[in-house]
């Protein structure tokens, strides 16, 4: 199955990420991701706590992935929000402002976001 493009004026397909009934979402590619940033955060010794996917704040929103201050850190320093490759990595309204909101209630320095 293939999915329209949601970037602007574009009319190309994307493939489906379901392979063999074996279907990857979101969260799989982003566990992905969080176990990269934890090997480097411990290859490279940087003084950066966990990453860590999925995690809900008080008000009930969850980013994708957050990148905590220090090993026993409860503060954030970066925030990221992760979309399928058919939206628009630039779209303001799906995805920057989004994220942007969410690192701002946790007082998060950074955000990111990416279509993968």
């Amino acid at each position: 199955m293939k999915k329209r493009s949601k970037l602007q004026g574009s009319n190309q397909r994307i493939p489906s990420i379901d392979s063999g009934g074996v279907r990857k979402t979101e969260r799989s590619a982003v566990a992905v991701i969080s176990n990269w940033v934890r090997e480097v955060i411990d290859t490279k010794r940087m003084p950066l706590g966990g990453a860590d996917v999925d995690t809900i704040g008080s008000d009930a929103k969850s980013p994708d992935l957050i990148i905590r201050m220090g090993p026993n850190d409860d503060r954030i320093v970066l925030l990221a929000e992760f979309k399928q490759p058919y939206f628009d990595a630039f779209d303001e309204k799906e995805l920057k402002e989004p994220a942007h909101r969410k690192a701002v209630r946790r007082q998060a320095p950074y955000f990111a976001t990416s279509n993968f």
